[in-house]
């Protein structure tokens, strides 16, 4: 759940024109990939589950932008990115050396972007 903080750049009656920004915390509920399967030797790669970090926390910058088409519709754009703050592999991953042993910055950032209608059911 992201804490964030918004700044409204721009407010007609019709449309809106937003930032955001804030920190995201994340929790890993499976910590999977497909090493094991190449390298079967454990002392060399132990379990995904040793190898990643149960938390890591991350940066969401947010453009948001709401043009209302009909008294309840709108059409919605956004795009948000997601920067990686601290790194995905523990820092106690079981192996000093062999294969994931320089993977010393291994932050996770992502770009989306979002389009939709929203239709309001209030009245």
């Amino acid at each position: 759940m992201p804490l964030l903080l918004a700044y409204r750049l721009l407010s007609n009656p019709g449309s809106k024109l937003s930032v955001h920004g804030g920190i995201s915390p994340g929790i890993a509920n499976l910590r999977k990939d497909n090493y094991n399967d190449i390298i079967l030797e454990a002392i060399l790669l132990p379990p995904a589950e040793k190898r990643h970090r149960k938390i890591d926390y991350a940066l969401p910058l947010v453009v948001d932008f709401q043009q209302h088409l009909a008294p309840r519709l709108s059409l919605h754009l956004a795009a948000e990115y997601l920067l990686g703050l601290n790194n995905s592999f523990s820092d106690n991953y079981g192996s000093r050396f062999g294969v994931l042993s320089s993977f010393d910055n291994s932050r996770v950032s992502r770009l989306s972007i979002v389009t939709g209608l929203t239709l309001s059911l209030d009245k």
